[in-house]
């Protein structure tokens, strides 16, 4: 076994700070997925995801996005030494039945953090905190403002008027 199938839940996604991990042990992102509903995610500070694996049977239990990459089996090691503390490797079951390597949380990492299971992943979560500042381009000028060729009114640029605290 040359490579492995790798599922990630949260920083090492596309686009996500840590995906240059991923990059770097040379893996290649092969598909987006869904878990099994068996399992619960927290906001680790803001800062990264744990999911946590649960019975099925619990109510708070839902399916979490994940990417799924090929990652070669030397560079797995390496790209968990990268990840933060009380993370680390397990099977994680995909909604189509398909058991691949996974991040997992432990469950002392959880205590006193915020369960974002709700939103269903971590890209929806971290979205929602940028919710309140995305409300307020509707009161931005309308020069700010164009149409789509499908009529929707995108906003395309935005003048730089508070710097806020990074949200990664």
């Amino acid at each position: 076994m040359d490579h492995v199938k790798f599922a990630v839940n949260g920083t090492l996604m596309r686009g996500l700070p840590l995906e240059k991990n991923l990059l770097d042990a040379g893996a290649t992102f092969l598909r987006e997925a869904a878990t099994a509903p068996c399992y619960r995610l927290w906001s680790i500070n803001d800062n990264n995801p744990a999911m946590l694996r649960v019975d099925p049977a619990d109510p708070q239990a839902v399916s979490v996005a994940v990417e799924v990459w090929q990652v070669p089996a030397a560079g797995l090691a390496s790209v968990l030494m990268k990840e933060p503390e009380g993370l680390s490797v397990g099977k994680v079951t995909l909604s189509d039945g398909e058991v691949v390597l996974g991040v997992i949380g432990e469950p002392e990492l959880v205590r006193g953090q915020k369960e974002i299971s709700s939103y269903g992943g971590w890209r929806s979560y971290i979205a929602s905190l940028c919710a309140p500042f995305s409300a307020a381009a509707n009161f931005l000028p309308d020069t700010v403002r164009r149409r789509s060729p499908f009529g929707e009114q995108r906003l395309y640029s935005i003048p730089l008027l508070v710097r806020l605290p990074p949200l990664l």
